[in-house]
């Protein structure tokens, strides 16, 4: 089973944009360079996604530890609003 880290990033606005900054070691463990493209999922929260071709074990894998993330990420938001 994947573990799962949540990681806080600060938004930066450039010009007309804001960005997200993507640590070297995150961008090498997912097999990404500067210029790759990703895809962003908007489901209420935002995910973003490597473009890769997964195997069908690996993408139920990833579905399961994508739902286990979204509830660690509201268990601890929601932890956070009432303190």
């Amino acid at each position: 089973m994947t573990p799962i880290k949540l990681h806080r990033r600060r938004i930066s606005r450039q010009g007309g944009s804001h960005r997200i900054s993507i640590p070297p070691e995150w961008l090498e463990s997912a097999g990404l360079e500067a210029g790759d493209e990703v895809d962003v999922l908007e489901i209420g929260i935002l995910v973003v996604l490597p473009k890769a071709e997964l195997r069908e074990d690996e993408m139920d894998e990833a579905i399961e530890c994508l739902k286990r993330a979204v509830k660690v990420a509201y268990r601890n938001r929601m932890a956070g609003a009432r303190t």
